[in-house]
């Protein structure tokens, strides 16, 4: 924008595109969709006309023509906004920079949707920032970059490299990732496996992509030993850098969920109490002897789950070891290099030292159920405190633990009380096993969290570096476990947060044949909810504010498809 007079003036640039909003005569409104990344409530307001918004995932508004002229005044988050139309699957996106402190006209607005009442049609509005311009031939620049792509919404973010529908999601347990996208450029997607320090280790598991194909990802991987980070980058038919379109942290993946157990339970190895139903396992993969170690599955593989009740933490363990070892038949003699469970303890979550004290525990429990830890002075017995039970099939074992919980006012061959457990108390917790096959020391350590290299063998020691655990009571009862339904698609829904409390995402890892109707029922089977969701969704959301604290069952499909999942509001 260029300034002839004389003077020095003061202007932004303003660009505007129109898109009608129906198909040929159908009243079709909701199927042409604006979005908008806004970061508070306050950032979007209107003046009494316009469109119609509202919030469909974190941080995401999505717009729709409404039948009365007026405009919606929005100041985005990020340099995006896009235009989506959803039954034909396409999205036109607009990208620019916003500039930090820069005055926006219209009280701070950066984004507007304008809609006519009359003429069905809607207009998409970047405002630049208003700036100075010198006399005589002085210029200001705004930048845009349209792209398309063919995908529907919503997304979670867009940039130069393309639209996420899904966000990149990894599962240490079954080593698949996973995602949703839309690519803007022909050319690749590519994994790039980073370190601590945040260094690529190797870059790999290429996908070919263009715009008019949605980039769906559901593929085992394997993780190079020492990643701390899987990040997706897109690349050109030159093999330029695009940018990255998210990443998972692998090295934070340290905070455990258990939900309070409905029922008794025998310790007995035997995961017949309808509550490990419906547990999740987490994984035990992190080996932090030797570090980073390449462990074969068949020599060793481990993944667990947890409840509690009154007194007890509840564990769940299976362990897949080619060979059990105890080879040493004093019970303190060297107990460490024989195979055992370690559980680690910490009963308000203080870190710190815990070597020869009980401000923490590290329970070393062995293959016949000793169980192994420092008192005030070296190494003692305390099978009173862990009840375990192990059964075998073949080479996988699965052992069962109920663990007492003690504070540090604990005494050692004391009379102590167990801590009373309770709903969102909050404790330190890790899990690990020791695997010897016949060496004179233990052949791996491998943990349920990452540690740093120097501090892969200071748990027993240094409480801090255990992870985190919540305790939750879902409060309507115990959980449930919904049986899977033949051609329902179980393992595929995602839900998620669980518990939620206002709003419950979901992500579908597979593509949606046609519109999907949803309901919610109680566990009992009594409908509350239903509806019809907007598209073929693979996410969205559903408003679960009203319901009363509980256990429910989200049960979506179609004419070809169904998914259920549980989920529970608190």
């Amino acid at each position: 924008l260029f300034n002839d007079d004389d003077s020095e003036q003061s202007w932004g640039i303003w660009d505007v595109t129109q898109t009608i909003v129906q198909h040929q005569n159908d009243a079709d409104y909701q199927n042409i969709s604006g979005y908008i990344p806004i970061a508070s409530e306050e950032d979007i307001w209107d003046n009494g006309g316009g469109p119609a918004y509202s919030e469909i995932l974190p941080g995401i508004y999505k717009l729709n023509y409404s039948s009365s002229e007026g405009k919606m005044f929005s100041y985005a988050s990020e340099g995006w906004s896009c235009w989506v139309d959803e039954r034909d699957r396409q999205c036109y996106a607009k990208l620019f920079d916003i500039i930090d402190g820069a005055s926006y006209p219209d009280d701070g607005a950066n984004v507007e949707y304008y809609t006519n009442g009359g003429t069905r049609y809607m207009e998409m509005e970047i405002m630049g920032p208003i700036e100075s311009i010198a006399p005589d031939g002085g210029s200001i620049n705004f930048t845009e970059d349209w792209y398309v792509s063919r995908t529907p919404g919503p997304m979670y973010t867009v940039n130069h490299a393309g639209v996420v529908l899904g966000e990149l999601n990894y599962s240490r347990l079954d080593k698949v990732i996973t995602g949703e996208f839309g690519a803007f450029n022909e050319g690749e997607f590519r994994l790039a496996f980073r370190d601590d320090g945040g260094s690529i280790i190797s870059t790999d598991y290429p996908v070919a992509v263009d715009p008019l194909s949605e980039v769906v990802l559901n593929q085992t991987i394997d993780p190079p030993s020492g990643s701390a980070s899987i990040e997706l980058q897109a690349f050109d038919v030159d093999d330029n850098f695009i940018a990255s379109l998210g990443s998972v942290d692998l090295i934070g993946d340290d905070s455990f969920t258990a939900y309070r157990a409905g029922s008794d339970v025998t310790i007995d190895g035997i995961a017949d109490e309808t509550f490990w139903d419906s547990a999740s396992w987490y994984p035990l993969d992190y080996v932090w002897l030797p570090y980073n170690d390449d462990v074969a599955p068949e020599d060793f593989t481990g993944r667990f789950k947890l409840s509690w009740n009154d007194h007890n933490l509840l564990l769940l363990v299976e362990i897949v070891d080619d060979v059990l070892w105890d080879g040493h038949t004093a019970p303190l003699d060297n107990y460490w290099n024989d195979d055992c469970v370690e559980v680690f303890v910490d009963e308000d979550h203080s870190g710190g030292n815990h070597l020869y004290n009980f401000n923490a525990f590290a329970y070393h429990v062995g293959i016949d159920f000793d169980v192994v830890d420092n008192n005030t002075s070296g190494s003692a017995l305390f099978n009173d405190d862990i009840e375990a039970a192990r059964v075998a099939d073949g080479n996988t074992y699965t052992w069962e633990l109920a663990v007492k919980i003690f504070d540090d006012s604990y005494v050692y061959n004391g009379t102590n009380t167990p801590v009373t457990l309770s709903n969102e108390k909050v404790m330190g917790f890790s899990l690990a096993y020791c695997d010897n096959d016949g060496s004179p020391e233990r052949e791996n350590f491998i943990g349920s969290k990452y540690l740093p290299e120097a501090q892969s063998n200071d748990s027993y020691i240094n409480a801090s570096l255990f992870g985190s655990l919540e305790l939750i009571d879902p409060k309507g009862g115990s959980p449930i476990s919904v049986e899977p339904i033949a051609g329902t698609n179980h393992d595929l829904l995602r839900v998620y947060p669980n518990p939620a409390s206002e709003q419950l995402y979901y992500q579908l890892s597979t593509e949606i044949s046609e519109d999907l109707k949803y309901s919610i029922r109680s566990t009992t089977g009594q409908v509350l909810l239903e509806g019809i969701l907007e598209r073929k969704a693979q996410t969205g959301s559903v408003n679960v504010s009203m319901l009363a604290p509980g256990i429910y069952i989200l049960d979506m499909g179609n004419s070809e498809q169904r998914f259920i999942s549980q989920f529970m509001v608190y």
